[in-house]
């Protein structure tokens, strides 16, 4: 769990953008438990003369709580909490803050242009491998930031990277160590397997008397243990179960087909190169060497950019407008194609602009469109209503509404869940048929008090509901008369497994006194023996693919043997080593590259460790710790039952 934590933290960046991509998660606006981010402005830590608030770090655990919650929907805030998260949550905030503070003290900025080419190659504002600024804007716009905020945060991102990438130069790792470790790789060992099987002596279980039985589910009560069960009410909000209710009238296509006339009633499109330089002097110099006659990407080169940074995409002055602003497309649209505008002042710096293609888009006449629209503003209409409806619902929630009232009076289906544990399992231990939605809901479920009012959550992105703690059952030990073909069926499997290895000890003991294990084997009547010989190299390419007892091998002693259980319990193996040799192959070569990459990686991980403990010791770190242990007991009271 705190490796996913961990995986979740590793960038700012990646946390607030790059998610959109693999769908991880995505930063909305969550229904944060303690309040708005802002709401609460005690002081955890001080790193230089920056704060890191309590608000500021409850809502960066609830986002990362919700990511892991999404993964493992039985997950409480409490089970994260001790996996670390807090720790790790505050030690981002404050590993960041330091950086930050470190940056601005030495004057390390990201610079425009590094900022441009950062935002330009950034696959989550791709469209088919190309910068798309419509992308941009509607990426920004999913996570309600604006693009002076986005711009802000990347630029601390890339001169908190400036630091990295000092600190990653390649250490040189010295060839003793190298070598070692390659001759490690090339280590084979040559053995045998034997398998002990359970069943085998199954003939020898007889049936357990009452007394036995007994005191046998007692010793395991926790396995005839059913865990709690919750049964729970909840009304689902989305913008699919509000549309059908949402009317569209004529006027409204029509006037929507004028607003975006940009869209439906043709206009030109130009295919546009941008040169963005930090500072007007540079930027004019540049013009005017382009209008002297140099080639504009050879300046552009010149400058840093490659073909691919200076291209804009094809757009309309009105979609130009809206990306860039009216004095950008005002430029782009009135110079001639082939010529390059005069500077112009961007939010990122100074821009020059050349046409190098115009095409016209041809119109589409109202009714050919029409369906669009409409499906269009039904479901713009219903995003809008959705969090208006689902803020009312909160209120009234809030002000003590029942689940069943509010749900009627909005013509909403009230779904009601059948009693379930919080892995999503019956009182057998069999899946409990719940619509996927359901199922995500559980960690807030099980999260709550029994006697916690209806309330409403938020599930993922323009997804709401109201939820209802309906009955609890408590953890409860199933009868002895209820479970006892199963408890039978247990004791026989443990006395098998008994039996089973008390022949592997007798196995392991023959070959420490000097017999083969084959030979071992043989004579007790097992089935024959497996031979197996193994280079490490191939265990370490295959990983947990490889069979437990062939791992097992490379940690017996020669001629010794030790004892495995089956990882389904059904008896035993037994590995023995006989020989262990070192053999160069041909991958030698290959062997020493990856193995000096490894650890060059390593020592860089550590070296940016002991940077960022050095950035902090030198700035200045302050716990606050009676607020720190004040803001985990709030957490923890959230997740309690």
């Amino acid at each position: 769990m705190l490796a996913g934590i961990r995986k979740a933290l590793s960038s700012w960046v990646v946390v607030l953008l790059l998610s959109l991509l693999v769908a991880a998660f995505i930063i909305t606006s969550v229904n944060d438990p303690f309040g708005s981010a802002g709401g609460s402005n005690a002081t955890l830590v001080k790193v230089g003369d920056r704060k890191v608030n309590a608000g500021d770090f409850m809502q960066q655990f609830d986002r990362i709580f919700r990511m892991q919650q999404r993964e493992r929907p039985e997950i409480t805030r409490e089970a994260v909490l001790k996996a670390g998260a807090d720790t790790e949550v505050l030690a981002l905030l404050v590993t960041t803050a330091g950086f930050d503070a470190f940056a601005e003290k030495i004057g390390v900025t990201a610079g425009a242009e590094n900022i441009s080419r950062a935002i330009r190659s950034n696959p989550a504002f791709q469209l088919g491998g190309q910068f798309d600024v419509t992308r941009y804007q509607e990426v920004l716009s999913q996570n309600n930031m604006s693009r002076e905020q986005f711009q802000t945060l990347l630029g601390s991102e890339l001169a908190r990277e400036q630091f990295t990438k000092a600190l990653t130069l390649n250490p040189v790792v010295p060839d003793d160590l190298s070598r070692t470790y390659v001759t490690l790789l090339q280590e084979t060992r040559t053995g045998t397997v034997a398998v002990v099987p359970a069943e085998r002596y199954a003939a020898g279980v007889g049936t357990p008397d009452d007394k036995t039985l007994q005191a046998f589910y007692e010793k395991n009560i926790k396995a005839y243990t059913v865990p709690e069960q919750r049964t729970f009410r909840y009304v689902l909000l989305t913008p699919a179960v509000i549309e059908p209710g949402i009317s569209v009238s004529d006027e409204d296509v029509r006037q929507y087909y004028e607003d975006n006339a940009d869209i439906y009633a043709g206009a030109e499109k130009r295919t546009l190169e941008q040169l963005l330089l930090t500072d007007e002097q540079a930027a004019r110099q540049a013009y005017e060497r382009i209008a002297k006659g140099e080639d504009f990407l050879a300046v552009a080169r010149s400058a840093g950019f490659a073909a691919g940074d200076v291209a804009l995409g094809t757009l309309s002055e009105a979609e130009l407008t809206k990306d860039a602003g009216a004095d950008i497309a005002r430029a782009a649209f009135s110079t001639p194609p082939g010529k390059v505008s005069a500077p112009v002042k961007s939010d990122l710096g100074w821009l020059l602009l050349r046409t190098t293609a115009i095409s016209q888009q041809a119109g589409k006449a109202l009714e050919s469109v029409r369906g669009e629209i409409t499906a269009k503003i039904r479901a713009e209409r219903a995003l809008d209503r959705l969090y208006d409806m689902s803020r009312a619902m909160e209120d009234e929630l809030a002000g003590g509404k029942s689940l069943t009232d509010l749900a009627r009076a909005r013509k909403l289906e009230v779904v009601t869940a059948p009693r379930v544990t919080a892995n999503g399992l019956d009182s057998s231990g069999q899946p409990v048929p719940l619509a996927p939605e359901a199922r995500q809901m559980l960690g807030v479920v099980f999260s709550q008090k029994p006697d916690d009012e209806p309330s409403m959550q938020e599930l993922g992105k323009d997804v709401f509901y109201a939820l209802e703690v309906t009955g609890v059952t408590p953890a409860a030990a199933q009868p002895l008369a209820t479970v006892r073909p199963r408890v039978v069926a247990e004791w026989r499997m443990v006395e098998r497994m008994k039996k089973a290895e008390a022949v592997a000890r007798e196995l392991v003991a023959a070959v420490k006194a000097g017999k083969p294990l084959a030979d071992a084997a043989r004579a007790t009547g097992l089935p024959p023996t497996s031979p197996v010989k193994v280079r490490r190299a191939s265990i370490m390419r295959e990983g947990a693919q490889v069979p437990p007892p062939i791992r097992m091998l490379f940690s017996v002693p020669r001629g010794e043997a030790r004892a495995l259980a089956l990882p389904t319990g059904e008896g035993f193996f037994v590995v023995a080593t006989e020989a262990i040799e070192t053999v160069a192959g041909a991958d030698t070569a290959m062997l020493e590259a990856a193995t000096r990459a490894e650890i060059s990686q390593s020592a860089n991980l550590e070296l940016a460790t002991s940077f960022a403990q050095a950035v902090r010791d030198h700035i200045g770190v302050k716990y606050n710790h009676a607020v720190i242990e004040q803001v985990r007991k709030q957490l923890l009271g959230s997740g309690q039952e």
